[in-house]
């Protein structure tokens, strides 16, 4: 269940922060996550205080809509704690944040922590698409220390097809510890250049003692289709492996190289067929199979089947579903999933909800009903596997009950600001219960 949930949540994740680019006029004494922007702002300017890292997290959310807030947090990248999350968060809000440039190259020229220089240059290329960027990273990958040298690959990897010129560099990186080999295989798919050097060292990466390196190479071998007509006989191999995330990856693969039906059959089968173990492997079969499903129409039929039938998995096929044509059964079955006995399903559900914004407003009253829920309606459902040791049974009910009211308030606040308004007003005893208040 917990490799379900880091799962769904950096889907959900991805999601939430490509909606928050939308544009729309900001009070000054704005509510956002429990406080006003101006108490945020003040937090955030206070060394003493131990909020900044949150005050941080608010201020991203609410972004260059606000003018106070780029300047507040390019001040904040001196911060000796939270500085390099001020420096990740300018980078999310990409050319509208172009003012901290000045600031964020000299950090990245200059700084003596490595790891803030490679943070430094995602939000340079975010911003501004520097040239220098790339030049740094790929000199980075150089670093003594190899948990940088594996940062700034995959930071290369992030910035993509313009990092071409990094392949070669990527390549000899393939020979690297273990850590950096993970990162570098991942870039190479996301850079997709040089094929007849790079589809054969990631075919030989299939076979790597690692698992994550191998999964990693058959995701990169996907990303180069049907220029990796090549690495077909390493990828049928590796879809029969022991290792279940593996097998998945490499049928996904098969499927982008050459659309190969029997592949297809593989990833149904996966999500058919798992036990706790493979459930990891479920989850991603239903991402890989939206990212089929928009170019072959059979595959949200067969996902529909799946969810009528109440699959274990049913908010990541609701997820899955949404992503493909935005069917209101998706939203149907996460407001329904509300309601699950186990508690991280409605967490999940709910964080759901919040990414689809105002198209998921049918939510809005089993929101309303999970916030007016006592844990005296509840029973507790430990979220572990049963062969866990006793240690992780979670054993305040009401931390966990709190924390879906938590979820459930954030969603209505994204989908439906009237309502969370109205509920804010009737209810302020319950909302501060929730989240920091002034």
């Amino acid at each position: 269940m917990r490799k379900r949930w880091l799962w769904v949540a950096a889907q959900v994740l991805a999601v939430a922060w490509a909606l928050s680019g939308s544009i729309r006029p900001l009070r000054a004494d704005e509510i956002v996550s429990g406080r006003s922007i101006g108490a945020w702002l003040r937090i955030l300017q206070d060394r003493h205080s131990t909020d900044r890292d949150l005050a941080i997290q608010a201020l991203s959310e609410v972004g260059a809509k606000d003018p106070r807030v780029v300047p507040a947090l390019a001040a904040a990248v001196t911060d000796p704690l939270y500085g390099s999350f001020a420096i990740a968060a300018l980078g999310r809000f990409g050319p509208s944040a172009n003012q901290a440039v000045p600031t964020l190259s000299a950090i990245m020229l200059r700084h003596p922590v490595t790891s803030w220089r490679i943070i430094a240059a995602d939000a340079l290329w975010q911003i501004a698409k520097s040239p220098a960027c790339i030049d740094v990273l790929i000199h980075i990958l150089d670093d003594p220390d190899k948990i940088v040298r594996s940062e700034a690959a995959a930071a290369l990897g992030r910035i993509g097809s313009p990092a071409k010129k990094a392949t070669p560099r990527l390549l000899r990186a393939l020979g690297d510890q273990a850590a950096v080999r993970i990162t570098a295989v991942e870039a190479l798919g996301q850079i997709r250049a040089e094929p007849r050097a790079a589809v054969p060292a990631l075919a030989k990466a299939l076979r790597d003692p690692w698992p994550l390196v191998r999964t990693n190479a058959a995701k990169a071998l996907a990303c180069f289709g049907g220029e990796a007509t090549n690495a077909i006989p390493a990828l049928e191999r590796a879809s029969k492996d022991i290792d279940a995330n593996l097998r998945v990856e490499a049928a996904y693969a098969l499927w982008c190289i050459d659309k190969r039906q029997d592949a297809l059959r593989r990833l149904y089968s996966a999500l058919a067929r798992f036990d706790f173990e493979t459930e990891g492997a479920a989850c991603i079969a239903i991402r890989r199979l939206a990212d089929i499903g928009r170019e072959n129409e059979d595959v949200a039929p067969r996902l529909m089947e799946f969810l009528n039938h109440g699959h274990p998995l049913k908010v990541e096929i609701a997820m899955a579903l949404w992503d493909l044509n935005r069917r209101p059964e998706a939203v149907a079955a996460l407001t329904a999933a509300l309601e699950d006995e186990q508690f991280v399903i409605r967490r999940v559900a709910a964080r759901a909800l919040e990414t689809l914004g105002s198209d998921a407003r049918s939510a809005v009253p089993a929101l309303l009903k999970a916030l007016a829920r006592t844990p005296d309606q509840e029973q507790f459902v430990p979220e572990i596997s049963p062969d866990d040791p006793p240690a992780l049974v979670e054993p305040n009910t009401q931390s966990v009950f709190e924390s879906c009211r938590l979820e459930a308030w954030m969603a209505l606040q994204k989908i439906d600001p009237a309502a969370a308004s109205r509920y804010h007003s009737q209810h302020p005893d319950s909302v501060r219960s929730l989240a920091p208040h002034d």
